[in-house]
């Protein structure tokens, strides 16, 4: 009940066929438990990264942008650095990787990311993260100046049909509850903070 409303505040929609950069948010890969090795080792929620190959093959001349700080704690490579070349390793050409290293937050993200497209309002982004926390980095990066379109993707629920419905283990309920929570109080915060215009962001046109 709580998670449904934010992954399906955002539907499967029409994309522009001009999209100028496809931004992807950080956190699927490990660089805290397995900084030290080359070979990427992806977290809870992987699919923002498999997506993005079949996205920079569908719009070939976008620009591809990586926005996530986490570092090593072990002096490892950077998530952004490993990240990078795992893009490069399916064939993505690295002029078109972009990385933006500093941000830790969702409207540091925003804002960061905005620092280094500095995007106008006739240009569109395609913004891809967890379908939960799109309402949240909708709402940030629109304030930041972006046009962006909702990409979302890794949906824990099963949509407004199964809305009534748990799951079987008691352990992915109490984990659904602790990301929706998580969610609702960022919207608040956001909005308060001043880091998005709106309570709970929706898909425009």
């Amino acid at each position: 009940m709580l998670l449904t409303p934010l992954e399906q505040r955002f539907p499967e929609q029409v994309y522009p066929a001009n999209i100028q950069g496809i931004i992807v948010l950080g956190g699927s890969y490990d660089t805290v438990s397995h900084g030290y090795i080359s070979t990427i080792v992806l977290q809870e929620d992987t699919e923002p990264l498999a997506v993005m190959i079949d996205l920079a093959r569908r719009y070939p001349e976008a620009k591809i942008i990586f926005s996530g700080g986490t570092t090593s704690s072990v002096g490892g490579p950077s998530e952004a650095d490993i990240v990078k070349g795992y893009f490069v390793s399916f064939g993505i050409a690295p002029d078109r990787i972009l990385t933006e290293v500093e941000s830790q937050t969702t409207e540091e993200n925003a804002r960061f990311t905005a620092r280094l497209l500095r995007p106008t309002p006739s240009s569109h982004w395609l913004l891809v993260t967890s379908g939960y926390h799109m309402p949240r980095a909708v709402g940030a990066f629109r304030k930041a100046g972006f046009n962006v379109s909702a990409f979302p993707v890794g949906l824990r629920t099963h949509g407004w049909r199964d809305m009534w419905k748990p799951e079987a283990v008691a352990t992915d309920n109490l984990r659904r509850v602790d990301i929706a929570l998580h969610e609702w109080i960022g919207l608040i915060d956001y909005k308060l903070e001043g880091y998005s215009d709106y309570w709970f962001a929706a898909p425009t046109g």
